[in-house]
């Protein structure tokens, strides 16, 4: 009895199993699988394997592509940085103190993620632009700032840093509960034993939500098409996007700059 309970467990572990991988495949592997044909074969829209590699390799060797990317890489590692130095410390506080209120705080700071990208970033051009709410209410205006890269990095920040705080925060909490206050049996201080036991034992957690934070920037169009362009900030989506809505549609090269893309958070990964 116990046998056939143990053999109909693990064939519906292993039915489960082929369910996950056929889910995945059709997902993530198909899609993935045309785009990269698409990059491989111009003609594959009509039909058409001929001329295999012609167009990619062009792409390839365009120089804007080198500008695309560079800025692309710019702007993800500068969200990353942006949102981590606003994340980390409101987690610790959140973990390491009793917040009044903290799960208000929990929802509010919930708020800017839940926002589309695109929304955050016109609320922040109607807010900061000359003659927006900002300089009606105060007589001054930040548009230099929003209209440059650092500005584009520090609304991109704001819209993603939730995930940090909200992986860190209940890294910290878990292990300050079982780790920290041993340390602080020994002797420790409330901050010695943060720096020297619940921050590199919630490294994991931070590597994992910045990794994250950078994957988001990086496949983002809504902030860097409303206040990238407006000064020529260009980067991989944006290019992307050109390609595919301007005469002629060059669906080939579109395809090859998402592989550009996706190639480089690979490597963020593999980091």
């Amino acid at each position: 009895m116990a046998r056939g309970v143990v053999a109909t467990g693990a064939e519906g572990s292993a039915t489960l199993k082929w369910i996950a991988t056929i889910g995945l495949l059709l997902v993530v592997a198909i899609p993935c699988l045309f785009i990269v044909v698409q990059a491989i074969f111009p003609e594959f829209g009509s039909g058409s394997f001929a001329a295999p590699f012609s167009m990619f390799f062009k792409t390839l060797a365009d120089l804007d592509l080198f500008s695309l990317a560079g800025n692309t890489l710019l702007l993800g590692v500068g969200t990353v940085v942006c949102a981590g130095i606003l994340a980390v410390p409101l987690a610790a506080l959140r973990a390491l103190f009793r917040v009044p209120g903290a799960l208000i705080w929990d929802a509010l700071l919930l708020i800017p993620f839940m926002l589309p990208p695109y929304i955050a970033a016109l609320g922040w051009i109607m807010t900061l632009q000359p003659r927006g709410y900002l300089e009606q209410l105060t007589d001054i205006h930040l548009a230099p700032l929003l209209f440059s890269v650092t500005g584009i990095m520090l609304i991109m920040g704001l819209n993603t840093f939730s995930v940090i705080y909200f992986v860190l925060s209940r890294t910290f909490e878990t292990i300050g509960a079982r780790y920290s206050d041993v340390g602080r049996v020994f002797g420790a201080g409330q901050w010695r034993s943060f720096w020297r036991i619940t921050l590199p034992l919630s490294m994991p957690g931070l590597a994992a939500s910045l990794l994250l934070v950078f994957a988001m920037s990086i496949e983002e169009y809504g902030t860097p098409a409303a206040l990238g362009r407006r000064i020529g900030f260009e980067v991989l989506v944006t290019g992307i996007e050109n390609r595919i809505s301007e005469w002629p549609i060059d669906l080939p090269g579109s395809a090859t700059l998402s592989l550009v893309l996706v190639s480089m958070a690979l490597v963020a990964f593999m980091l």
